[in-house]
């Protein structure tokens, strides 16, 4: 509505063409729509990036909590099913040994040790063990997890038994388990080197009672800690570096997959062992001393004073919970790409006009007063 004079025009125009003007100073095309794009483009893939990469964090701890729990659950269902077998398997070998024990052809040996190898008849005493050899040997064959029994008599000497070279010869007189079974227990030994199979193995020993129900000597049954191994912690498997073993109350590793760590390794000269040793269950996160992370769960099994143990490397926790984030954050960065994307086809025909208008600007300011400015929007 209002009537303009040229050199007013001119000025107007010119203020228009030097706000157009904006960072560059010779060129008025592609520099000056990459300007005008730029400012509208990156504070808005700045913030949006800003919140992406926020929210994958905030998910991926929110990710690594929840595994680590669902972990933990694991870990405890797996113990749980593996200490009923470890009590399965301790009172399987207990009953054998038991049953063993029991059979009536023994009887007469034990009565004949109950009152002393020195005034035992010498004839008897042989005969009653050329009888229990037999059986002995037998139940050897039998119990595919007794290679060897044998029985000794009150003072710990070997009298019959399936290894017939250690008759007379091997005297078990001082071990712990040879005491608690001349006491009435039923007992399975802390791991040892067996010098009748020349392997790890441990004990399993019981009372042989005479006619009178007393502790007559000892029937002893030598279980292999491979047959342990077999049958308790072998093909228990939690994810993809999860194992279970079983050490004895007292710290000593009974099984594990390494062979080489039975009867080696003593869990009291750890740290997290010790944790393990003063309460009957729990879960735990500790270092090993290679600098491995790891989580284990831990339950006590009173029939064998076994502690069966499942355990699993948090890496594996962190691998999973990475492979969720970088694919949120790639998911998260795609969609940004794709508002970008919006923003800069949005934006591109209205930076057009602009400079359309820029252009027919500075033309004007510079006398070129018969220039035409057509836009539609």
């Amino acid at each position: 509505g209002r009537a303009y004079g040229p050199k007013r025009l001119r000025r107007q125009c010119g203020a228009l063409a030097f706000f157009g003007r904006g960072t560059q100073n010779v060129h008025w095309g592609g520099s000056m729509r990459l300007t005008i794009q730029n400012k509208l483009l990156l504070p808005s893939l700045t913030a949006l990036v800003i919140l992406i990469l926020c929210s994958t964090l905030l998910v991926a701890s929110m990710i690594a909590s929840r595994l680590e729990e669902n972990f933990r659950q694991e870990l405890d269902v797996s113990n749980s099913i593996l200490l009923k077998g470890v009590n399965n398997a301790a009172v399987n070998y207990k009953d054998s040994v038991r049953a063993m024990a029991a059979t009536a052809r023994l009887r007469s040996l034990a009565n004949i040790l109950s009152g002393g190898r020195a005034g035992a008849d010498p004839a008897d005493l042989a005969e009653a063990a050329q009888l229990a050899q037999g059986v002995l040997e037998g139940f050897a064959k039998m119990y595919a997890s007794f290679p060897v029994v044998n029985i000794a008599g009150p003072d710990g000497l070997v009298v019959a038994g399936s290894n017939k070279e250690a008759i007379g010869k091997v005297n078990i007189g001082k071990r712990a388990y040879f005491h608690d079974s001349m006491q009435g227990e039923t007992v399975i030994s802390e791991p040892l080197m067996s010098m009748d199979i020349h392997d790890k193995a441990m004990v399993v020993s019981t009372p042989l009672l005479n006619a009178a129900g007393k502790p007559a000597g000892v029937l002893y049954a030598i279980l292999p800690c491979r047959d342990v191994v077999a049958s308790t912690i072998e093909g228990v498997r939690i994810g993809k570096t999860g194992y279970a073993y079983i050490v004895d109350n007292g710290g000593l590793m009974l099984a594990h997959p390494d062979a080489k760590l039975i009867q080696e390794f003593d869990a009291k000269k750890v740290e997290w062992g010790r944790q393990v040793l003063a309460s009957p269950q729990g879960t735990l996160r500790y270092t090993t001393s290679t600098g491995v992370d790891r989580l284990l769960n831990f339950r006590l099994d009173p029939e064998s004073g076994w502690i069966a143990v499942t355990c699993l490397d948090i890496s594996e926790i962190n691998e999973t919970t990475a492979h969720i984030r970088n694919a949120a954050l790639g998911i998260m960065l795609a969609g940004a790409a794709i508002v970008g994307l919006i923003i800069f086809l949005v934006t591109r025909p209205i930076i057009r006009d602009l400079l359309q208008c820029v252009a027919c600007a500075k033309a004007i300011a510079e006398g070129d007063l018969d220039r035409q400015l057509t836009i539609t929007r």
